[in-house]
């Protein structure tokens, strides 16, 4: 009995902090911050110029997403007063959340299948 009432104690809590997730998610779509970060992978990626500091591989995502996306650019940040960006940076945004929910199946697939090896 006490072990039922933990499992929809746990699940309630998991329910709510996916409901309180998703809220944000969708709250701040296609709202970037303004950090240094953010601007120099944007710059990087227009350009598609590496140093030793900043690595290859996001900076060529950007400007993939960036022409699969269209116009507006994503690329010229922030321009104008107030800062505004482009609105495909939202489907740049949901790009990204879809990649990291494959990358968690297949975490979950893989770490799984582990578990039940290791059961038997």
């Amino acid at each position: 009995m006490i072990h039922r009432i933990l499992s929809l104690f746990a699940f309630a809590c998991a329910a709510l902090y996916g409901v309180i997730a998703l809220s944000w998610v969708v709250m701040n779509l296609g709202d970037v911050p303004h950090y240094g970060d953010s601007i120099g992978y944007l710059r990087l990626a227009k350009t598609l110029e590496f140093d030793s500091y900043w690595s290859i591989a996001y900076p060529i995502v950007l400007a993939a997403a960036d022409w699969l996306l269209g116009e507006p650019s994503i690329l010229p940040p922030f321009q104008g007063w107030p800062r505004t960006v482009s609105p495909n940076f939202a489907g740049l945004q949901l790009l990204q959340i879809a990649v990291s929910l494959l990358a968690l199946v297949y975490f979950v697939h893989v770490f799984g299948g582990r578990l039940k090896r290791k059961a038997l």
